[in-house]
């Protein structure tokens, strides 16, 4: 939980590359500095991105590709980040495959159509994140 007001004193957790992380049972009042905090973001990703940034997304929306892209990585995650990839155009359609940093249900490699989705979550985040997928529709 984040407030957007309020006053108290930051004693517990860090920041980090513009990341505000508070160590769990911890109150987090209010935050000075420069850089920005994006909750349960919308973020569009460029066209033929193999390894786009989800950092502050929620929602990774996959636009049209000049070719086919394989998705390799999702970069900037932070601890226990939640992504939804949505590809949001037919056009050459980015696509996944069951790796040692996208673990895959099943070893199943995810390819769909516009509106799919794949659902993924990493406890580590950062550069050498590991994301496993919650889940997936074929819409």
């Amino acid at each position: 939980y984040v407030a957007t007001s309020g006053s108290g004193s930051y004693t517990t957790g860090k920041i980090e590359n513009n990341r505000v992380y508070v160590t769990a049972g911890q109150t987090a009042q209010s935050f000075a500095g420069t850089g920005s905090l994006a909750v349960n973001g919308v973020v569009t990703a460029a066209g033929n991105d193999d390894t786009p940034s989800v950092l502050g997304a929620r929602v990774l929306l996959i636009p049209s590709n000049a070719a086919p892209t394989a998705i390799t990585q999702l970069e900037d995650s932070a601890p226990g980040q939640l992504v939804t990839v949505v590809l949001t155009n037919a056009s050459n359609p980015s696509t996944m495959a069951d790796s040692a940093t996208l673990i895959l249900a099943g070893g199943a490699a995810w390819g769909g159509g516009i509106d799919d989705t794949i659902t993924l979550f990493t406890a580590n985040g950062g550069s050498s994140a590991v994301w496993r997928e919650v889940c997936r529709s074929n819409n």
